[in-house]
């Protein structure tokens, strides 16, 4: 399948640090998967998931943001409200606001995502201290 060898392509060139050529892969492949198999469907997801990524490593946090919260809103929709993938996504999206320093941003988007993940992974599961280390982080800094 030509959508899913350009996503590799673009995990390859991501791995490689060559950014925006990953960016060009992946969204070629979302081009594909889009028509192919609509925007809601998780391999279209996964690729607007790894652009998002992608344009976080260069430092571009608006189109990082505009991806990431593409992916949330079609998360949401096919998912429901609660579910693992959508924790995974506020917790990105509070990491690039982080990066931006808009610190109050990031923070309600961990909160969401500590929430999230407290309720369907327990108290004590590693995604949850990550996202509490995250959390932790941006207080230290906004002293």
């Amino acid at each position: 399948e030509t959508a899913m060898t350009l996503f590799h392509i673009g995990n390859v060139q991501l791995e490689k640090g060559s950014f925006r050529e990953a960016i060009r892969f992946y969204q070629e492949s979302v081009g594909i998967r889009r028509v192919e198999l609509g925007s809601d469907h998780p391999d279209t997801l996964i690729a607007t998931y790894q652009i998002g990524t992608a344009w976080l490593r260069i430092g571009e946090y608006n189109k990082s943001i505009m991806a990431f919260a593409e992916v949330l809103h079609l998360q949401k929709e096919t998912l429901g409200e609660n579910h693992e993938e959508i924790a995974s996504t506020n917790f990105m999206i509070g990491v690039v606001h982080e990066r931006a320093k808009h610190f109050d941003a990031a923070m309600e988007y961990y909160k969401e995502s500590l929430r999230l993940r407290r309720d369907i992974l327990g108290r004590n599961h590693p995604e949850v201290g990550k996202t509490l280390s995250r959390m932790a982080a941006v207080h230290y800094v906004r002293k």
